[in-house]
């Protein structure tokens, strides 16, 4: 079993929200993508038990990775090592008096994989991380980001916002962050909304709304968080476009689909984001 992993950070992101997981013995691997709640200028910062100073999203991150790091060495099933995250992050944001609107709650959207000894893998994705995996007859799928829709109708509401106020950014965010908890209210883990995806933030009935997956042992497969790849790629309407840009450029190293990626993005984003990736070989 080959295994690569990668995180990558750009200078102007302050606050490391991604995350990853490997225990080769037990075969579990594991993709975090956190993020704060909806704020302007700076989010609140906490204080962990080591004295630390985290984001949100960093707080949550780290709740998830001292889970696995706990139960993911014992026979602990995958979905139950979620919900202990998930039991973990409720109690952390009832405690920071966190836990009321959803759309003001750090959360995370993940990817994991677990490779049982019957020969089958199970993946388990919530929000934009997203798990490619080829199996050992040739085929290949991918999982969906399921904040696709969601991220779509955020980006043309600033767009609109940004050209009412001269390109301002700063301007716009401002304006814009209310209305980003409304949708995140709306959206997360919410049955009732089409534009509805998972998240780790406490909600109770969290694996009702994550993709769980049962399949065959593929002969290889990759957990990436949505920075690794063209926003564009992941629409649901492209996924056999986004298969053949991972496949073509993961010849290259997990680095090689990054400054690709990176390469088409500074056509549209003027910044970088966060990105990590797991990739698997037999």
């Amino acid at each position: 079993m080959k295994i690569e992993t990668f995180y990558f950070r750009s200078k102007g992101i302050e606050y490391e929200e991604d995350g990853l997981f490997v225990n080769s013995d037990k075969k579990i691997f594991v993709i975090v993508d956190a993020y704060n709640e909806s704020y302007a200028g700076t989010p609140k910062i906490f204080q962990e038990d080591g004295g630390q100073e985290l984001s949100g999203g960093e707080m949550v991150k780290m709740i998830l990775m001292q889970t696995f790091q706990l139960y993911g060495t014992q026979n602990v099933s995958l979905e139950d090592i979620l919900l202990k995250a998930n039991a973990r992050i409720k109690k952390w944001l009832i405690k920071e008096n966190l836990h009321g609107n959803k759309g003001d709650r750090p959360g995370c959207s993940f990817a994991a994989v677990s490779l049982k000894e019957n020969g089958k893998m199970q993946i388990i994705q919530g929000g934009d991380c997203i798990v490619l995996w080829k199996e050992e007859n040739g085929q290949t799928y991918i999982t969906e980001n399921q904040v696709f829709k969601h991220d779509t109708e955020c980006l043309n509401i600033m767009n609109k916002i940004l050209k009412k106020a001269s390109n301002n950014k700063l301007e716009m965010w401002k304006q814009f962050v209310p209305i980003f908890r409304e949708l995140r209210e709306r959206d997360v883990n919410n049955p009732s909304s089409s534009l509805c995806y998972a998240s780790l933030n406490g909600d109770e009935r969290i694996s009702e709304y994550w993709i769980s997956i049962e399949t065959y042992k593929a002969s290889q497969f990759l957990l990436f968080s949505d920075g690794m790849v063209p926003f564009e790629m992941t629409s649901p309407f492209k996924k056999e476009e986004l298969i053949s840009y991972i496949l073509k450029n993961k010849k290259g190293g997990l680095l090689n689909i990054l400054e690709k990626t990176r390469e088409i993005e500074k056509k549209i984003y003027t910044s970088d984001l966060e990105a990590s990736a797991i990739s698997v070989e037999f």
